[in-house]
């Protein structure tokens, strides 16, 4: 099972991003972060996308079927950004369905994801002395680190296809040696 909400109102970054959407597969405890410039089902869409891509790949590498045997389940409270027929024709697609909560609910897993993500992105910020228009380069960081920390498959198919795994501090100096 996937939940997924949206957070708002969050400072216009440097590209105009004002959301952030928050997915977790239950299953593995594996959090994504994407930062959204609105509402739009196609964004949703899209990252939708690359976490289930992202998940399908761990799940091969680790010998199971890409698709969960029950199919992907999506449960979101009843946004329009979710309800959107290009989102339900993405889940159809790749073999799920979309389970709304009640009207006028919410998905606890989902709010307490949000507030995990929100709450490290804010200290990544000010550890990091980094503007406030930078909170999507935190908030996806922190996911990532989550990813790397909680999920041992994740880390180990990361590491298959060369990828460093090190976690690395957010904000800080980094210098690139010129080659000669």
């Amino acid at each position: 099972m996937l939940v997924a909400d949206l957070c708002t109102h969050l400072p216009t970054s440097e590209v105009g991003e004002e959301c952030l959407m928050v997915l977790v597969d239950v299953a593995s405890g594996m959090h994504f972060a994407y930062p959204m410039i609105g509402k739009s089902p196609s964004d949703v869409c899209r990252h939708l996308l690359d976490a289930i891509t992202q998940l399908k790949q761990v799940r091969m590498s680790m010998g199971f079927s890409p698709i969960p045997e029950s199919g992907w389940k999506l449960h979101t409270d009843a946004g329009g950004e979710f309800s959107g027929a290009e989102v339900q024709e993405l889940l159809t697609k790749e073999g799920g369905v979309w389970k709304p909560c009640m009207t006028d609910r919410h998905v606890p897993f989902a709010e307490s994801a949000i507030r995990s993500i929100v709450d490290k992105m804010r200290s990544m910020i000010e550890f990091g002395g980094v503007p406030v228009t930078f909170w999507p380069y935190a908030a996806t960081h922190a996911a990532a680190v989550q990813r790397l920390r909680i999920c041992t498959e994740y880390r180990a198919w990361l590491e298959s296809n060369g990828s460093n795994v090190q976690p690395r501090v957010f904000g800080a100096l980094c210098f690139t040696p010129i080659p000669h």
